[in-house]
């Protein structure tokens, strides 16, 4: 939730989805961006339902965590580059449930795609968020790699 008086001047939410990118009002209004109808009636009705769970209010927002960069290692395990200049290790072994199921095929899991700061698999069938791959990765230090 941002309330961003010099952009927007109204508390808001920022909404990406596909190539659609908004920003809208916590009343449901977008202020700036576009999104398809059924995608701006489900983050109205998301609104709707958060807005007696005391959402906070911030002057300023934290960025938005994105991938800059990632490249497969082994069996599923990247390297990647985050949009706060860290590179980090992601074992995508332990991302669970069915959606993720096809990622146990090296054909999937060979061949990452990043679509607007976030990683994808199977045509954008797969992805997993920004944040959750940070926070469940390892830091990569290279000056420990030693070249003999």
């Amino acid at each position: 939730m941002f309330n961003d008086i010099k952009h927007h001047n109204k508390p808001h939410v920022h909404v990406f989805y596909g190539e659609f990118r908004a920003s809208v009002a916590i009343d449901g209004t977008i202020l700036a961006g576009e999104l398809p109808a059924k995608q701006l009636k489900a983050v109205q009705e998301w609104l709707k339902r958060n807005e007696e769970n005391g959402i906070v209010y911030s002057d300023n927002p934290e960025p938005m965590l994105t991938v800059l960069e990632i490249k497969h290692m082994y069996s599923g395990v990247y390297l990647m580059k985050f949009s706060n200049n860290q590179i980090r290790l992601f074992d995508s072994t332990i991302l669970a449930g069915e959606v993720f199921e096809p990622l146990k095929r090296p054909e999937i899991y060979e061949n990452p795609k990043l679509e607007f700061g976030i990683v994808t698999w199977d045509d954008g069938r797969i992805d997993c968020s920004p944040e959750y791959m940070f926070e469940n990765s390892f830091e990569y230090n290279t000056s420990e790699i030693i070249v003999a």
